[in-house]
């Protein structure tokens, strides 16, 4: 089992999250990128060839950026292949987080709401978050 990494995104998300895979988990993963609608208009049939590629074995993580959107729906057909995930709106934290995972084992329901819990209340308005730190310290 190995697992494999899948970003989806519109425009070039996709190649900076990557990159930001690679900045902080140097040599991990191999990441497949593909950005919709500028260097790829051929989504469909470049995921279709991604997914007929893999040993059916292997753990697909696929990361898109926007729920409602047509890359999150193309992602989605593939939900009932064994051993894929599928997340979207994504931020570096979730990827990171998901993909610090111990990788001998499948990902579990368990380990992939726990990534989402905790990247999930560390979306913060600074601005506020600041200005209510200030006023504790200040007690």
């Amino acid at each position: 089992m190995k697992r494999k990494v899948l970003i989806v995104t519109h425009s070039d998300l996709a190649e900076g999250l990557a990159a930001t895979v690679e900045f902080f988990m140097p040599g991990m993963y191999e990441v497949k990128t593909i950005c919709a609608f500028t260097k790829c208009n051929t989504v469909r049939e470049e995921l279709e060839a991604y997914f007929n590629a893999q040993d059916p074995e292997d753990e697909i993580v696929a990361f898109s950026d926007i729920l409602f959107g047509s890359v999150n729906q193309w992602l989605g057909f593939y939900k009932d292949r064994p051993h894929y995930h599928l997340f979207t709106g994504t931020n570096a934290p979730l990827l990171l987080a998901v993909l610090l995972k111990p990788q001998d084992n499948y990902l579990t329901e368990e380990d992939i709401q726990g990534c989402i819990a905790e990247c999930s209340s560390s979306i913060i308005y600074v601005n506020s978050y600041q200005s209510a730190n200030a006023s504790e310290d200040d007690e």
